[in-house]
């Protein structure tokens, strides 16, 4: 899943300043307005030719001023760019780039001065390296698994070669296209459910679990994010409280459901007293009722838990568990 024969000859250099450079990245401290981070390959990609990267970025790791990097195949170190150019954004990215002229290397370029930013676990290769997920194992013992037969709509575990990841941590990254996973029907009574999850901002809409069924035949939506008036944030559900990151919530709107959860980081979710009656349908990650599939996620689960009891009295305790394990901040 990883570099190929072709992949880089030599660690990152810099016509500035960078530290810890190797193959797998580098920390750069972006003094002036040029400032090139480049490696070379082994062998020079021709016109036409895709180059497929992976990497995790760091866009503000001191807490300063966030740079804004940009990638691209070059000729030379500080030289022509010779393929599309990609925007990167924090955390984990996986870009294509295509070869508009000969090119000798890939480069990173800060157009900006005084910030700093760090790229890790960089991965290159001339094949697309890519791994889906057919079956989310259920770790409660019910053999519940959540799992997708067709391939077209798998979420994916590896772009590019690197390990898709939120906030450093390994994810499943659902495309907002068509991706979701099925389980069993659930029906809930007083359920607890906790979401470790990271909605991406470029889509409009999403949902974190749903039901396969049209939404006027019970299909579940649970919550509709969307920027919307409406006051049916839950589709043929209720819920009694909601909390991110700790701290007592309430989505008056579907608008104020996708500000508070479609924020482009990872964050953790926590429903209480989530009803989902017999004659309604939960049956999936992702899950879009049959006449709403516009609104699939476009997003990174690193965590769904499900239990059909009330743990008011211990949800604390448990989210400080989840919050430890993935350097979740609680409110």
């Amino acid at each position: 899943m990883y570099n190929d024969a072709n992949d880089l000859s030599a660690a990152f250099d810099s016509n500035g300043t960078i530290d810890n450079a190797s193959k797998d990245g580098f920390t750069a401290d972006v003094a002036t307005f040029s400032h090139y981070v480049n490696a070379t390959f082994n062998n020079s990609v021709a016109t036409g030719e895709t180059i497929y990267v992976s990497f995790n970025a760091q866009l503000a790791p001191n807490g300063g001023t966030s740079a804004s990097p940009i990638l691209r195949l070059q000729d030379a170190q500080v030289g022509s760019n010779t393929s599309n150019q990609s925007s990167i954004s924090e955390g984990f990215n996986s870009i294509d780039l295509t070869a508009t002229g000969t090119s000798d290397r890939v480069g990173f370029l800060e157009q900006d001065d005084n910030v700093d930013y760090i790229i890790s676990n960089f991965k290159v290769s001339r094949i697309a390296r890519n791994g889906f997920v057919e079956t989310w194992y259920d770790q409660s013992g019910n053999g519940n698994d959540a799992t997708q037969e067709s391939a077209s709509q798998q979420p994916a575990i590896v772009q590019n070669g690197g390990i898709t990841t939120s906030n450093g941590s390994p994810s499943v990254r659902f495309d907002g296209s068509n991706d979701e996973l099925d389980f069993t029907d659930l029906t809930l009574t007083d359920a607890t459910v906790f979401n470790v999850i990271n909605f991406d901002i470029s889509k409009s809409s999403g949902i974190v679990l749903g039901g396969s069924a049209a939404a006027g035949s019970g299909g579940a939506m649970i919550p509709f994010m969307l920027n919307s008036s409406s006051t049916s944030v839950y589709v043929n559900a209720s819920v009694g409280s909601q909390f991110v990151n700790g701290a007592s919530t309430t989505f008056g709107t579907r608008l104020e459901a996708r500000t508070a959860l479609r924020t482009g980081s990872q964050l953790l979710y926590t429903i209480v007293d989530l009803d989902v009656a017999e004659a309604d349908t939960i049956d999936g990650i992702g899950r879009t009722p049959s006449d709403q599939t516009t609104h699939h996620p476009l997003a990174h689960y690193n965590e769904v838990i499900i239990y059909n009891s009330d743990l008011s009295s211990d949800r604390g305790t448990i989210e400080s568990e989840i919050a430890n394990h993935y350097n979740i901040t609680l409110s």
